[in-house]
């Protein structure tokens, strides 16, 4: 039996994720949601990968407004990363948000578009070869 399903909070907190690596996911769902505890409103996010809730911080709310714009609404469906990352604030890890890149396709092991992409391969005629050959 897997005991972390009845452990496991509603909320997604950095120590959920593996501390340094990236994890992509696509967001399912945002909203305002009211604790009734202490009547503070916070942006969440839901996401098609994970059952758990992220609730967003100032910072990782102006990351998302920078990435994707002021309406929220248009967030839903955006892929991004979220990073879990040592923090000074109260000593508990934090959650980073970045955009997820598309992966580029690859020849030959490298991305095209990158820096270290070959040029183009052009049809060279066995004279044109043999001249760099000699050359």
């Amino acid at each position: 039996m897997d005991t972390s399903k009845f452990t496991k909070s509603k909320w997604l907190k950095a120590s959920d994720l593996p501390l340094g690596k990236l994890t992509p996911v696509t967001v399912k769902a945002e909203y305002d949601y009211t604790f009734e505890l202490t009547g503070e409103t916070k942006g969440c996010l839901e996401f098609h990968e994970t059952s758990q809730i992220m609730t967003l911080n100032p910072t990782q709310g102006r990351t998302m407004t920078a990435l994707f714009g002021d309406n929220s609404k248009l967030w839903v469906g955006q892929r991004i990363n979220l990073q879990a990352v040592p923090s000074n604030f109260q000593g508990k890890p934090t959650i980073l948000i970045s955009e997820a890149q598309a992966q580029l396709p690859t020849f030959n092991g490298v991305a095209v578009g990158s820096a270290a992409t070959p040029p183009t391969a052009q049809p060279v005629s066995d004279t044109q070869f043999w001249a760099k050959e000699t050359a």
